[in-house]
């Protein structure tokens, strides 16, 4: 069973409505640590992953180069992509069975990463990895995990 969706609703982003996919492209990541295939979820902070690559990858090519990552890793069911923005705080699954969320315009992404850090940690006593070269979300996904 996924930790994801229990931590979506906990988060208040998982809705009701059945939300259009979104479309992808075909290229791939490189990631493929066996710390990543270890946890028992990876959160993938999406702009600061297109930020390293000056913005030249738009979210849905990260999110067919996630999704392809993920399935040839066998996690798929174990990443949330996370992005800033949104009409709403919201997520869904695509077909490929990723999920992912918009913080919505009241929130950052990276507080929304901290706080399922922390929660996934807590009583699910969840391992986490998160993905970003964001050192101060680290910093506080480290702090988090360890509260």
């Amino acid at each position: 069973m996924t930790l994801l969706p229990p931590l979506l609703l906990a988060l208040g982003l998982l809705n009701t409505h059945t939300p259009k996919p979104l479309p992808g492209g075909s290229r791939r990541l490189r990631a493929d640590s066996e710390a990543l295939r270890l946890a028992d979820a990876v959160i993938v902070d999406g702009d600061n992953v297109r930020g390293r690559t000056a913005f030249a990858w738009s979210g849905a090519e990260l999110l067919a180069r996630v999704e392809a990552w993920a399935a040839d890793a066998d996690v798929t069911s174990k990443v949330l992509l996370l992005f800033d923005h949104g009409d709403e705080a919201d997520a869904l699954v695509t077909r490929a069975g990723v999920a992912v969320a918009f913080s919505g315009p009241r929130a950052k992404a990276d507080d929304v990463i901290a706080d399922a850090v922390r929660w996934l940690t807590g009583p699910a006593g969840a391992v986490v990895s998160v993905a970003t070269a964001d050192v101060e979300l680290r910093g506080r996904c480290e702090k988090g995990a360890r509260a």
